[in-house]
């Protein structure tokens, strides 16, 4: 698992976001190909009253190759997204966001 850029700050995520995505960045590297690249967190510009900025709210990057900018399509994109959800568990919500996953704590 690795960060998008320097900026992408990650120090204030929520503890229960740890096992979950390092379950995730296993599944990621065998059916993707590649580690989940964290793109946002509490960094760069949310809505006023987003989660990213509470520490309970990231976004991972969804492209068909590392460094190939085009994104995951089709059955292959739901199915990973499928998979996503089965690993972080009921405590948190995976959105669709055409360009990125957005993954969110929603608690107990």
């Amino acid at each position: 698992m690795r960060l998008k850029s320097p900026t992408v700050n990650i120090r204030f995520l929520r503890n229960e976001f740890w096992q979950p995505l390092f379950e995730l960045d296993e599944f990621w590297r065998k059916e993707v190909g590649y580690e989940v690249v964290i793109t946002s967190a509490n960094d760069s510009t949310h809505l006023e009253h987003s989660r990213h900025y509470l520490g309970e709210a990231i976004d991972i990057r969804t492209w068909i190759a590392e460094r190939g900018g085009h994104q995951l399509f089709g059955t292959r994109r739901e199915t990973i997204l499928i998979e996503s959800r089965k690993i972080m568990g009921k405590f948190f919500q995976i959105l669709d966001e055409d360009d990125h996953f957005h993954i969110a704590y929603i608690g107990a």
